[in-house]
């Protein structure tokens, strides 16, 4: 089997300076690569491991504030910081490989808002300041031209150049040609199988241990308890991976129990479990009894301070052969993520729009448009009645998973989503299936309207994050006519990269495609109608009417929708547009 070639990028500055920028810069590398970070000045071996982490990257970027930062008093005679020899070991990194590619960004005096005085050499400390120049000129001198920002606007949007401009270069570089009937591709999507979160600061000798024993089996991520948007920065690590674990040690976990730091780690269980089924604890240290009683829906693996202090290889293979008791479906060979959602009111909604009668639609604040929507309902429910009698009741549930798309006796729409893709993983060699996804088994991932609908510290974020990157929606008809949940669908139907469809309760559709389509039809709302229409997007689907046209239409979408969020498709035309759909 191909091994993956991921493209792996180093993170290098001073700490206590840049702390912003360096969370900005996580966020636009993380979009295009696995970040290495450097370490904090307390960590034993640092400048060994630092070399070597920056060496195996394949790119390095360094934002350069006017702080020399840490000088290691061992392993360094020449006495420079450890972010100088970061920056130097880009020029030899062995193997016969070419000197690693650097980017370089610098913070200067007139940043807005500017820098503390205490983080400029030249004005607080004068023992570092005449190295910190001449680190600036190296920096950005007749060998490389480094970019200056003053604001971090100015960096975000820079960054997102370069860091586009080299994955896509890299890429190119190690792409593997394959034939449509055989061979593997080589995913960058491709799951870890296990995703370690830990509280930076606090629980940093952790990226030393990482570094030291991980493999290929694991995959780290910073995840600070102030973080504002919690959920959405640990679904950005978590999504790369079939499992996620929050590592705990007492000091980790003290800082859990000030502010909302317990319900943050509630609502992260809440949403990975939604997601993949379920989350683990890792507790150095720590018993499960003495864990807060609303974790108590995570599992819990416990290890012991003799497993913690010694060899880093044994450390994470006692975890992996731990947590694959928990998950033995974990695999090392390639696992693709299929997010999706499922647009579609609860049984409570559902009879409150029922009990209307089609005439009240207060939520929608245009007279003739609750009108318009009244009247939409009225002929859905007659067309859906002939079928169904009850409708809609029966055919909903607690949870907008638990739709049951045509009918109390059918399937639930996660059932749905479920069956293709045991499908499509179960297609024979040859099979067009296989043809598009080659060696790689698919793994739903269940992301839920609720986390959009109450934003959960960021977990609206995260699902808006879903539709950028492209996910698989399907789309209840009644949904689009409850005020409440049409505004949501405006946001989350707009884009080009997710695969969506709207099902219809109805069998045979209760309305022709021309007024289907009209511009006063219920489903003129985000890109439904454009991109169906005028791109002929396969991966747009309207009014289906029957299970069956549904697992057609999912078989032959889910493949394509894989393909194209690897090669990251973008159809720049709608692009562009996109603020027009949102208004």
């Amino acid at each position: 089997m191909t091994s993956r070639r991921e493209f792996l990028v180093y993170l290098s500055s001073t700490v206590a300076d840049l702390e912003d920028e360096r969370t900005l810069a996580q966020q636009v590398i993380g979009d295009h690569g696995r970040i290495k970070t450097s370490y904090r000045a307390s960590e034993e071996g640092v400048v060994a491991t630092c070399i070597k982490d920056v060496r195996e990257c394949d790119l390095y970027v360094a934002i350069l504030g006017q702080r020399y930062g840490h000088v290691p008093g061992i392993e360094n005679p020449e006495q420079k910081s450890i972010t100088e020899l970061e920056y130097e070991a880009c020029r030899q990194p062995g193997n016969g490989r070419p000197p690693i590619p650097r980017l370089i960004f610098i913070k200067p005096t007139d940043h807005v808002p500017g820098i503390a005085q205490a983080h400029i050499d030249a004005l607080s400390n004068p023992a570092t300041a005449d190295r910190m120049k001449a680190f600036l000129q190296r920096a950005n001198g007749p060998t490389e031209v480094a970019f200056e920002f003053r604001s971090s606007g100015d960096l975000r949007a820079e960054l997102k150049v370069r860091m586009s401009a080299k994955a896509a270069e890299f890429h190119a570089q190690h792409a593997q040609p394959t034939g449509i009937l055989g061979g593997e591709r080589i995913w960058k999507n491709r799951l870890a199988p296990v995703a370690i979160a830990y509280v930076p600061g606090t629980d940093s000798a952790f990226h030393a241990k990482y570094a030291a024993g991980g493999g290929e089996k694991f995959t780290a991520l910073e995840l600070s308890p102030d973080a504002a948007d919690y959920i959405f920065e640990a679904d950005r690590g978590f999504s790369r991976a079939q499992l996620g674990c929050l590592l705990l040690t007492t000091a980790s976990l003290n800082r859990f129990f000030t502010g909302v730091g317990v319900d943050k780690v509630e609502a992260l269980i809440d949403f990975q479990r939604a997601a993949t089924g379920r989350f683990v604890l890792l507790c150095v240290g720590i018993a499960a009894a003495n864990l807060p009683q609303a974790w108590n829906r995570a599992s819990v693996m416990e290890i012991d301070a003799a497993t913690w202090a010694g060899p880093s290889e044994l450390l994470f293979s006692k975890i992996f052969a731990g947590i694959q008791t928990l998950a033995p479906e974990l695999s090392a060979a390639a696992r693709l993520a299929l997010p999706y959602l499922i647009l579609a009111p609860t049984d409570a909604e559902a009879a409150a729009i029922d009990a209307t009668g089609g005439a009240g639609f207060a939520g929608f604040e245009d007279d003739d448009e609750r009108k318009l929507r009244g009247e939409q309902f009225k002929a859905i429910k007659a067309a859906a009645s002939k079928l169904n009698a009850t409708w809609p009741a029966g055919v909903y549930g607690t949870e907008p998973e638990a739709w049951r798309c045509f009918g109390p006796a059918s399937v639930t729409a996660r059932e749905l989503v479920a069956t293709a893709v045991q499908r499509i993983n179960a297609a024979p060699a040859g099979a067009r299936e296989r043809r598009f996804l080659q060696g790689a088994i698919l793994v739903p991932r269940c992301y839920r309207l609720s986390d959009f609908v109450t934003d959960r510290f960021g977990s609206r974020r995260a699902i808006e994050a879903l539709r950028d990157r492209g996910g698989l929606i399907l789309v209840d008809e009644l949904a689009l006519l409850e005020p409440a949940l049409r505004k949501t669908a405006k946001i989350l139907l707009s884009g080009t990269r997710s695969a969506i469809a709207s099902i219809s309760p109805c069998d045979p559709a209760h309305l022709p495609f021309s007024k289907l389509l009209g511009d006063l039809s219920f489903l003129t709302v985000g890109t439904l109608v454009s991109r169906f229409t005028v791109d002929q997007d396969p991966r747009c689907e309207l009014a289906l009417n029957s299970v069956a046209r549904v697992e057609r239409w999912l078989k032959l979408a889910i493949p394509e929708l894989m393909l194209a969020a690897d090669e990251q498709e973008v159809n720049q035309k709608l692009a562009a547009s996109m603020h027009t759909l949102l208004v």
